[in-house]
């Protein structure tokens, strides 16, 4: 981002200045790639054969939103932003996520072979922030041991949910 914007001291974003500015950026960015991913998830997932298998993608997805968008307006805030622009911007985050889940539920065979690169791009954009930004602002706040551990058993239970999906 800070590419993009040159000086980062003058950038301005949502009423934010500097570090923070960029850093709010960045985190929108990020999780409205997220949502691009999820968005034809969803789109092609409601065309699945099994029809269960459409309907629970759209529901975790859904269910899934909630505390991702209170998460993403946490980080906002934690950047100085007001809580309700902070709202706004966690439910504009999500806004690609149904746009591009339309038209791939309509258009399915030609987007069927962007369903890696959407996974990758929602996968890859959640990294990004998390390694560049979470964990080290985390680094900062809490203890090394509350940081592991917490790293750690998010680890255990993504390798649960793996090997219990199949």
């Amino acid at each position: 981002i800070s590419r993009l914007v040159g000086d980062v001291e003058d950038f301005e974003f949502a009423g934010l200045k500097g570090h923070s500015a960029s850093k709010s950026l960045l985190i929108v960015l990020s999780m409205a790639l997220h949502s691009l991913g999820e968005g034809i998830s969803v789109g092609v997932s409601a065309t699945a054969e099994r029809e269960s298998i459409g309907l629970f993608v759209i529901v975790s997805l859904a269910v899934h939103n909630v505390p991702e968008g209170i998460a993403v307006s946490l980080l906002l805030i934690n950047q100085g932003m007001s809580v309700w622009t902070a709202s706004i911007f966690a439910v504009l985050c999500n806004l690609p996520q149904p746009l591009i889940a339309i038209p791939s539920f309509v258009f399915l065979e030609t987007f069927k072979s962007f369903v890696p690169i959407g996974y990758g791009f929602a996968c890859g954009a959640m990294m990004y922030v998390v390694c560049t930004e979470l964990l080290p602002e985390a680094r900062h706040k809490i203890s090394r041991s509350v940081l592991l551990s917490t790293f750690f058993l998010s680890l255990g239970m993504l390798v649960s949910i793996a090997v219990c999906a199949q």
